[in-house]
């Protein structure tokens, strides 16, 4: 997917959605659209993340491995991802 995809997809959804109105609203109805499309995928995003981290820490990953790849230290990946691969621990 790359953004000429995004974009179309902002279209689609507007023409079907919203009828048709004076091009001011045209492009603030695109906006919108594109806002939350935007949420969406970063709600994915991190969601994406959020899995893998789990799968390396049941595997045995470090959290200094884990902050590596993701560019942050340790202590700011396992404050951000340690409740959610606890469920996932393989002691559990």
């Amino acid at each position: 997917m790359d953004l000429g995809d995004l974009i179309a997809e902002v279209h689609r959804r507007c023409d079907t959605t919203r009828p048709a109105g004076p091009e001011q609203h045209d492009r603030i109805a695109r906006l919108a659209v594109a806002a939350e499309l935007a949420g969406q995928l970063q709600e994915l995003a991190l969601a994406l993340i959020e899995e893998h981290v789990k799968h390396c820490r049941t595997h045995g990953s470090s959290w200094a491995d884990i902050g590596a790849v993701l560019g942050v230290t340790r202590q700011a990946v396992q404050q951000r991802f340690s409740g959610a691969t606890k469920r996932y621990s393989p002691n559990r």
